[in-house]
C-alpha cells in the first residue's frame, strides 16, 4: 500500500511554512499536513471562531474545518509517538550493548592480565643473566622481564604508628576563629575547629632512605634496622619495585 500525504492550501499554511517555500506561479501550492500545521491552524481557527461568535456571527464553516482538523491530528499524533516510542527503544537496545561490549572488554583485558602474569612468574623463575633482564626467545618474538623504573612503592600500613615529625595536620575552622588566630599571634583559641592528621609521604621516604644509625648502613647483624642498613619508620615501609612483562 502506498502511503499518502495530506495537503493544504498555501493559504492554510503558517507563515514560517509559506516562507520556506518557493512559489510556483500559475497553480495553487499544496503544503503538507504536519504536526505543527495542524496545531497552528487549529488554534487559529479557534481563536476565528470565538471572533465570529461574538459578533453573533454562523460558524458553521469554521465548525467543520475544525472537525477536518481533529480528524487528522490523532493521525499525526500516533504517527509521531511511534517514531519517539522506536527512537527509545533504539536506544535503550544500544545502551544495552554498550554494557554487553564493556563485560567484554572487561573480561579479555582481565584474561591478558592473567597470562601477564603467568609469563612474568615463569620468567621470574629463570636463572638471573649476567647482563640484562630474563627473557625467552621465539623465532620472531620476545617475552622479557623488565624491572620497573621510578620511586619504590611505600606502603603505609599502620597511620597511627607513624610518627607525628612525619605527619601534616591540616586545620579547619571557621573565618572569625582564623581572624582570632591571627589576632592573639600565638595564643589562639580554637573554637569549632577540627584537625586531620596525614601522613607526609615524602618526609617518609627521605626517612626511610637514611642509613641506619647504629651500624651506619653496613646491615648485617645490626639489631636495628634488622640488617637492612636502612633507618625505619614505624607504621611504613618501602616496597619492591617489582616488575613488568615486555613483548617484543
Amino acid at each position: 500500500m502506498t502511503p499518502t500525504t495530506e495537503l493544504c492550501p498555501a493559504s492554510d499554511a503558517p507563515a514560517s511554512v509559506r516562507a520556506a517555500e518557493p512559489q510556483q506561479p500559475g497553480s495553487p501550492k499544496l503544503y503538507p499536513l504536519t504536526l505543527y500545521s495542524l496545531s497552528y491552524d487549529l488554534i487559529s481557527l479557534l481563536a476565528e471562531r470565538e471572533e465570529m461568535a461574538d459578533r453573533k456571527e454562523d460558524t458553521a464553516d469554521v465548525d467543520a474545518a475544525m472537525a477536518e482538523y481533529m480528524q487528522a491530528l490523532p493521525q499525526k499524533v500516533d504517527g509521531v509517538v511511534h517514531v519517539l516510542r522506536t527512537l527509545d527503544s533504539q536506544a535503550e537496545l544500544a545502551a544495552a550493548e554498550v554494557q554487553r561490549l564493556n563485560a567484554r572488554r572487561r573480561q579479555i583485558a582481565s584474561a591478558a592480565e592473567r597470562l601477564r602474569q603467568y609469563c612474568c612468574s615463569v620468567l621470574a623463575q629463570l636463572p638471573k643473566p649476567r647482563k640484562g633482564s630474563r627473557k625467552l626467545e621465539g623465532s620472531t618474538s620476545s617475552l622479557i622481564l623488565k624491572g620497573n623504573g621510578g620511586l619504590e612503592p611505600l606502603e603505609v600500613y599502620d597511620e597511627a604508628l607513624v610518627p607525628d615529625e612525619y605527619c601534616t595536620a591540616t586545620i579547619t575552622m571557621s573565618m572569625n576563629d582564623w581572624n582570632a588566630l591571627f589576632d592573639a599571634a600565638g595564643s589562639p583559641v580554637l573554637v569549632g575547629s577540627s584537625v586531620q592528621r596525614s601522613v607526609n609521604n615524602a618526609a617518609v621516604r627521605k626517612a626511610l632512605a637514611k642509613n641506619c644509625w647504629l651500624c651506619e648502613g653496613k646491615g648485617g647483624d645490626c639489631n636495628a634496622c634488622g640488617g637492612s642498613g636502612k633507618q625505619g619508620v614505624p607504621g611504613a615501609r618501602l616496597q619492591e619495585r617489582g616488575s613488568h612483562l615486555e613483548i617484543r
